[in-house]
């Protein structure tokens, strides 16, 4: 059997050799350059042109539902989809696997034909009871503790192991986060979801902020969870990606959001497929409703 990270560094240098156009050495990964000319002469359009919003899912569930709430067009054969919300236009892409690894090479590989002003990370994610998290919080990350390297040790006289993370953290973009707290009409929003969407009664949506923890584990452990709340107190929740999307956009000084629904208790009790297409479709009608030219009509803080 080959080593599997054999496949994940011949991934890196593909995405890397095509980002710095080396095409005599490699193909993309990802079909992205024929939709860039599109974007570019867009570009040339407009005097004054329309904010470029890129969104990265990892999931074909989480893109097939967030292509359906916004009402965008496939841009076969790309892999992407488009369309324009509130004058903004939008491009979603999606590697159609979980992880840090898939999700920085599409990023990299995607970034080398498109500049977008801002590239939210969108999906679904486990959320920590110890924080008042709840199934169907929306959480709109303030930064991402990146916690995939660990230190391993064994201890030489009883044999047992320790580990220790080493934790890299990405400060996310705020001006999302600063118009959800001033401009959006919240309640709006809420009739919304519960108008449209399954939601059970009783229950109702809600937005939350703070730091999420990006890990290449799908953990449903008790012990786990209070072992990343122990290297990292405060979490309000664990997604797969945005490490991986973080580190390609930093490379490339494009800023990031992260937007997730928490479909899950990152707990032995497993989350169904019920909470997960509504909380991805919950994302998406939050997303339909933001302005994204009023976000960048307002100074950073």
């Amino acid at each position: 059997m080959k080593d599997p990270s054999d496949k994940i560094r011949r991934g890196i240098k593909i995405a890397k050799a095509y980002q710095e156009n080396d095409q005599s050495s490699c193909k993309p990964p990802t079909p992205y350059k024929h939709a860039a000319s599109s974007f570019k002469k867009n570009l040339t359009k407009k005097s004054s042109r329309s904010k470029e919003i890129a969104i990265f899912v990892a999931l074909e569930m989480e893109r097939d539902i967030l292509q359906k709430s916004l009402g965008l067009q496939s841009n076969h054969p790309d892999l992407t989809f488009s369309g324009n919300i509130n004058f903004a236009n939008i491009t979603l892409y999606c590697p159609g696997d979980m992880g840090r690894v898939p999700a920085a090479i599409s990023t990299m590989a995607f970034l080398a034909d498109y500049s977008p002003d801002l590239l939210i990370v969108a999906g679904i994610a486990g959320g920590f009871e110890e924080e008042n998290i709840n199934l169907g919080d929306v959480i709109i990350a303030k930064s991402i503790a990146d916690l995939a390297s660990r230190k391993i040790t064994e201890n030489t006289t009883n044999g047992s192991t320790t580990q220790e993370f080493r934790p890299k953290e990405f400060f996310l973009d705020k001006k999302i986060l600063n118009y959800i707290s001033h401009k959006l009409d919240t309640a709006s929003w809420e009739q919304e979801v519960l108008h449209t969407l399954e939601w059970p009664n009783g229950k109702r949506p809600t937005i939350r902020s703070g730091t999420l923890a990006s890990l290449d584990e799908v953990i449903s452990s008790d012990e786990w969870r209070n072992n990343l709340l122990k290297a990292w107190p405060k979490l309000k929740g664990i997604e797969m990606e945005a490490g991986g999307v973080c580190a390609a956009a930093h490379e490339k000084g494009i800023d990031v959001s992260v937007i997730r629904g928490v479909s899950g208790l990152a707990d032995p009790a497993k989350s169904d497929d019920h909470w997960r297409k509504l909380s991805m479709q919950t994302v998406g009608i939050l997303i339909k409703q933001i302005d994204f030219n009023a976000i960048f009509a307002t100074k950073k803080s």
